[in-house]
């Protein structure tokens, strides 16, 4: 099981090297951590883009000597959609987020003759690795969905499972995360949960051990579950954190890393190659950390 992003770096030095691909790269942080990766062995890397203000980039990051790709298209536009050919011609196998929006993103990803579609809807996947946790935290989705509904839920929660799969956590303990542990017909994510738990015990969807509604606390801590009186599996040694909301697993994850020292790598998963969308404040260590992370699902 990889535990900590150490180990994950070290695992990719065994493995084929992938190809990624980012359109408008126009930026330090990019270019640098795109460069690293490279170094690092992780993967190759094509950059379309402007391509002098690129080299120039490479320049001021000291990274001229990281021999990457340069595909001259300034167009914004035009640079996604020779992306999204390049990953469907197989020259790439993982898409990265440069300096376009978002929804310009994924709207090319999502075409439906052209895109990258698979039928699983999106979802955003946030790896935490945290100091007094002692194995890798996985949230979602904190990116794609604003209040998803049980179908969407469904895919989310198969969405992160598999990631876990790939970090070598053979069956993954999920919580399914809200204010409280009862069902409570005015709370909607409750009521979803115990429709997920009850598909769950019968035909499994996922190989996992799922359990919720559950507070945050009892996720965390053995402890906690005790003193409340509940009896969990997975309390203390949870792997997945599954939110009710986009805006809740966004503040938790954006806490965790201001107040507490954690460790981000963030990918969207659900198209037929990973994808690399990071905020624009992220800055060169996580996205080289989401590189590698969509390198492992390569």
């Amino acid at each position: 099981m990889i535990a900590n992003f150490e180990m994950m770096f070290q695992a990719l030095r065994d493995r084929p090297r992938r190809t990624l691909v980012v359109p408008a790269a126009e930026g330090e942080s990019i270019v640098q951590a795109c460069a690293e990766a490279h170094r690092e062995g992780i993967c190759d890397v094509i950059l379309i883009g402007a391509a002098g203000k690129i080299r120039a980039l490479q320049e001021k990051a000291g990274a001229v000597d990281a021999p990457l790709e340069i595909v001259d298209e300034p167009d914004p536009d035009r640079a996604v959609d020779r992306a999204i050919q390049l990953v469907r011609s197989g020259r790439a196998n993982m898409l990265m987020k440069g300096k376009t929006d978002t929804p310009q993103l994924l709207k090319a990803v999502l075409d439906g003759e052209k895109g990258l579609r698979t039928g699983r809807v999106l979802s955003h996947v946030a790896v935490m690795e945290m100091p007094t946790y002692p194995r890798l935290m996985l949230w979602s989705d904190g990116g794609i969905h604003i209040r998803p509904e049980l179908e969407k839920r469904l895919d989310i929660i198969r969405n992160a499972v598999e990631l876990a799969h790939r970090l070598g956590i053979a069956r993954p303990n999920v919580a399914l995360l809200s204010a409280m542990e009862k069902v409570n017909p005015k709370i909607e994510e409750t009521v979803d949960y115990e429709k997920i738990l009850r598909l769950q015990a019968g035909e499994p969807f996922v190989e996992a051990t799922l359990e919720g509604p559950m507070g945050v606390d009892v996720a965390l801590s053995r402890e906690s579950a005790r003193i409340k009186g509940i009896e969990s599996a997975i309390a203390g040694a949870t792997d997945v954190f599954i939110t009710p909301e986009m805006s809740c697993c966004n503040v938790a994850v954006k806490s965790l890393i201001y107040l507490a020292g954690a460790k981000v790598a963030g990918i969207v998963l659900g198209a037929s190659v990973p994808i690399v969308l990071l905020s624009r404040s992220d800055d060169a260590g996580i996205k080289l950390r989401s590189i590698a992370l969509g390198t492992i699902l390569g």
